[in-house]
């Protein structure tokens, strides 16, 4: 069994005792109690063996083994044959070469002085009784023995990491190392843990349950313990005369203890050995049954009826007396020897003599004994009842124990399936303090002890944790770009990675994420930029390798777009190229249709100050609108920087001016290609009359201008901004007639007109004209600046058509007209007419005079008119007409 200092039980020591105490400060030890029996060399030597030495009682250490103590056990302290100084102790120092500061004497003990005078010189051992008084033994007597051993603390060192490997290396331990057990536990997969934890609080339900059933097992074990030792005290009270049964019933209570650090690395194993022990002692406790029961098989001494032929009854030994005063054992009869102060031992009990049937005693020794033989071995037969009762309890409560411990183990290796499902790796290496471990799991946390195996015996194991570093991200990608960032994603790596550092390749920050993607911002436009991804870990100590990828940020837009030499079909671009690595531009021609008038991309030879482009093949007259994208690595294009403008529209062509006299109608004829709008100028003696005018139809009105002027008219074709070379024309517009025409003097053969110049009139000359069809005469003068005119040489008694007209070079005012006639110089003309007629008297008759008359006169007013002045009158006269 094994117990450390961390059990701590006070147990009261004399004051006496406690008087020879120091301070003892130490590294804190750990401490054994071996199974079996041995010498004090053979233990010390095992003790060196297998553990650090023989124990060194302190009084720290003394608390916490006294409450384990059942026995007498071998300690590290012998006896000096030979001082090294006459004045010196002979127990001077432990076996591990300490100073024995610290006493515990059992009163009466050390002896100074040999039986024979000569002090020192017998072999002599310390053991410590079961409340932990010291006692001195023989060193070649046969006993249970305590070993200590130091804690050892060393540290696993890892090396050589890498994303599926590492090399680790562990201090060595002193002593007889059997091996190293290498435990490598890693890998946890969270996801599983989530699957599994209905199981794994099932089985800790469980677990609690049959814990609480252990701890009820246990105390009863430790109840039954406490009987079978009482039990064992009183045993051996009486153990001298059973003769051959103690070697039957003797049995080691140290096999019944169980080492509770075993059961945490195997609970299933202890719980199955714990079983066993439980059927064993059922077993004993049966055989124990039957030797009490052989012993009193009528609950009486069976050797009640004889007599001590020798004897008065009284003990043979001398009562009261001690044959050795100073050195009673207390070990002998199980109790405190000074209750009596005789040594049990050196009793004789050979010659008491033997019972025949069962015990074998010998009668000749037993004498007037026999009585008390009997009250003895019935308290014997009571005590191995007693013993059998709780053995076979302790059987019981072992045998529910080992299932509970079973299950737990069962629950134990459940949770461990769920905890770490890429399981452990055990192994048992050598004496060599370093492994190499293969096929980890990138960025993984893996914890390794190494436990040293030493006499068959697991130690505090060294440990140590560590973390694969991640492996590489998987298929980096870039997803979009803008002028100043780019957006990456990837896929995690194989393995576990808690985050991931991107960098970009000549900058001194990074940023950390836990998604698989991020945005780098803050980049120059139009420049090829390299990304670095690194996975790594919470613990920010461990990264992957690089993965790298190559992308241009989206360039700036162009600047500065300008339009320059229209021509009806072509029109030269210009610009101011962004900053940053840009190989090219592409320059797009579109109609108001969005139809593709032109596209075309520019590699090579542009000019880096201030490229620029003729686009031709373009529509007349046509609203386009032009674009231009940078291009960085060949494919990558900025936003598009658009500008709208027009090619040249072709001027119109026969132009033709229709004028009036206050009016002009202009008219042309539409050009080819596209325009907008007509511009229309009309312009007298070179300055505009009026605004400009734009129209859309190829035509123009003006109203209310100058009679008599000679306007201009200018045409353009307008497409946007710009105007069409212009087309012009010239005419006058129509003079307005004179007013107020009068005759102001009639005569015979002249006649005198007057009149007045039109309002708006520009210029002051006219055209007169006298005309007489009847005559047919027509006479027509221009005149300069005069308002009034004469003709002469007229024909009297006519009637005349005067007409006078505005004239300007080109054109003349409608006429205004007025008709007069010249005095007549009348002559008379006298016709006869004769009338006959078949009916008598008809031409007599008034009616028929009246008849020719008018038709006489109807005949003159068709030849004569109104063009000559005539008179047809009725001459009053018979037979005459005037």
């Amino acid at each position: 069994m094994t117990f450390s200092l961390q059990d701590r039980i006070c147990i009261l020591v004399p004051w006496a005792l406690m008087m020879m105490m120091m301070i003892y400060v130490k590294a804190q030890p750990e401490f054994f109690v071996p199974p079996g029996s041995m010498t004090w060399n053979e233990a010390r030597n095992h003790c060196q063996v297998c553990y650090k030495e023989l124990v060194t009682l302190t009084p720290s250490s003394i608390q916490v083994i006294a409450q384990k103590l059942t026995s007498v056990y071998w300690i590290g302290l012998r006896k000096h044959p030979q001082p090294p100084c006459p004045l010196s102790m002979p127990w001077s120092r432990w076996a591990n070469g300490d100073f024995l500061t610290y006493q515990n004497w059992y009163p009466g003990w050390p002896v100074l002085k040999s039986p024979g005078g000569v002090p020192g010189t017998e072999d002599l051992c310390v053991a410590t009784l079961r409340f932990g008084a010291w006692v001195e033994k023989n060193c070649s007597e046969l006993l249970p023995y305590i070993c200590y051993d130091e804690r050892f603390s060393g540290q696993v060192s890892i090396t050589a990491v890498t994303t599926s490997s590492a090399n680790f290396t562990w201090q060595p331990m002193a002593g007889a190392i059997d091996h190293y057990h290498v435990e490598v536990r890693g890998g946890i997969n969270l996801k599983a843990i989530s699957t599994n934890l209905t199981p794994i609080a099932t089985n800790l339900t469980a677990d609690s349950t049959n814990l609480t059933a252990i701890g009820t097992n246990l105390a009863a074990i430790s109840t039954n313990l406490a009987a079978i030792g009482t039990n064992m005290t009183a045993i051996s009270a009486h153990s001298t005369p059973i003769g051959t049964y103690p070697t039957v019933i003797g049995i080691n209570p140290t096999t019944i203890g169980i080492n509770p650090t075993t059961i945490g690395t195997n609970p299933s194993s202890v719980g199955s050995h714990l079983t066993a022990i439980g059927t064993d002692l059922v077993a004993i406790a049966t055989d124990l049954d039957a030797i009490a029961n052989d012993l009193t098989p009528t609950g009486t001494d069976p050797i009640s009826t004889g007599t001590d032929p020798t004897a008065t009854g009284t003990d043979p030994t001398p009562t009261g007396t001690d044959p050795t005063p100073t050195g009673t054992d207390p070990t002998a009869t199980g109790t405190d020897p000074t209750a009596t102060g005789t040594d049990p031992t050196e009793t004789d009990l050979t010659t008491i003599g033997t019972n025949p049937t069962k015990v074998c005693i010998n009668m000749t020794a037993i004498g007037t004994n026999l009585t008390a033989i009997g009250t003895n071995l019935t308290a014997i037969g009571t005590n191995l009842m007693a013993i059998s009762t709780n053995l076979t309890a302790v059987g019981t409560n072992l045998t529910a124990m080992g299932a509970n411990l079973l299950a737990f183990g069962t629950n134990l290796k459940a949770i461990g399936t769920n905890l770490t499902p890429n399981g452990t790796n055990p192994m048992a290496i050598g004496p060599n303090l370093t492994h190499d471990l293969s096929n980890l799991t990138g960025g993984t946390r893996y914890s390794i002890q190494v436990f040293p195996v030493k006499c068959g015996r697991t130690l505090k194991p060294q440990a140590a944790t560590f973390y694969t570093i991640p492996n590489e991200v998987q298929n980096l990608n870039v997803t979009k770009v803008t002028e100043t960032s780019v957006f990456l994603s990837w896929n995690k790596p194989s393995g576990h990675a808690d985050l991931y550092r991107v960098k970009v390749n000549g900058s001194e920050g990074s940023q950390t994420t836990n998604l698989m993607r991020s945005e780098v911002r803050g980049l120059k436009p139009g420049i090829n930029h390299t990304f670095i991804v690194f996975s790594g870990l919470y613990n920010d100590s461990l990264w992957s390798e690089a993965s790298h990828i190559s992308a241009y940020t989206k360039p700036l837009r162009v600047s500065n777009l300008r339009v320059s030499g229209n021509t009806p079909d072509s029109l030269l671009l210009s610009w101011t190229p962004p900053e940053g690595d840009i190989t090219g531009f592409r320059v797009q021609a579109v109609n108001d249709s969005n139809d593709t008038l032109c596209e075309e991309t520019v590699e090579d030879g542009w000019n880096r100050t201030r490229p620029e482009v003729k686009v031709t093949e373009l529509p007349i007259g046509t609203r386009i609108t032009l674009s231009v994208v940078a291009i960085a690595s060949g494919t990558l294009e900025s936003d598009k920087a658009t500008i709208v403008n027009y090619t040249a529209p072709a001027p119109i062509s026969h132009l033709e001016l229709d004028t009036k006299d206050s009016s002009l109608m202009a008219t042309w004829t539409q050009p080819n290609g596209s325009y907008s709008s007509f511009e229309v100028t009309l312009r007298l003696d070179g300055e505009d009359v009026e605004p400009t005018a734009h129209v859309t139809e190829p035509e123009k009105q003006y109203e209310e201008l100058k009679s008599g002027a000679n306007y201009t008219v200018i045409v353009r074709t307008v497409s946007g901004h710009l105007r069409s070379p212009p087309l012009g024309k010239s005419k006058f517009t129509l003079p307005r007639p004179p007013t107020d025409v009068e005759v102001v003097f009639t005569g015979k053969d002249r006649l005198a007109f007057k009149w007045k110049s039109p309002d708006s009139t520009k210029t002051t000359n006219y055209l007169v004209n006298i005309s007489s069809s009847f005559w047919n005469y027509n006479k027509s003068e221009t005149l300069v600046g005069k308002t009034e005119h004469t003709f002469e040489n007229l024909r009297s008694g006519t009637r005349f058509l005067f007409q006078v007209q505005t004239v300007t070079d080109t054109e003349r005012s409608s006429p205004a007209n007025i008709s007069h006639c010249t005095e007549a110089d009348e002559r008379e003309i006298s016709l006869s007419m004769l009338c006959s007629s078949a009916e008598p008297l008809l031409c007599a008759e008034n009616s028929t005079k009246e008849s020719v008359f008018s038709q006489l006169e109807a005949h003159f007013e068709i030849l004569l008119g109104d063009h000559v002045f005539w008179k047809l009158e009725k001459q009053e006269s018979e037979n005459t007409i005037a």
